[in-house]
């Protein structure tokens, strides 16, 4: 499953350019979510039942905050996406591996 933690006015937002600062703030009016806020998804997804009922987690799907069931966008589900996303996040992460 994949869960997304929402969007917070961290330093990940307030470190962007300006009109991509914008940008984000105004596509997310009335959504914007403290960071304490942010990880009650992954906590949420961490500790609720498995199955596919209400606030139940079920493998392969996308979730928005907190315990939505969402379709992912195409690009979500592009398995050749997925897959570049995964050999580049090895590459990346390959200097630390032996740390």
């Amino acid at each position: 499953m994949s869960v997304h933690p929402g969007v917070s006015a961290t330093g990940l937002v307030s470190g962007l350019g300006f009109w991509q600062r914008a940008l984000v703030y105004v596509t997310t009016i009335g959504k914007m979510r403290s960071p304490k806020e942010c990880a009650w998804s992954q906590q949420w997804a961490a500790t609720a039942a498995l199955g596919c009922g209400n606030a139940e987690v079920e493998s392969a799907y996308y979730y928005e905050p907190v315990s939505v069931k969402t379709i992912p966008s195409r690009m979500g589900g592009d398995d050749e996406l997925a897959e570049r996303l995964w050999v580049w996040t090895e590459r990346e992460l390959e200097p630390y591996m032996s740390l």
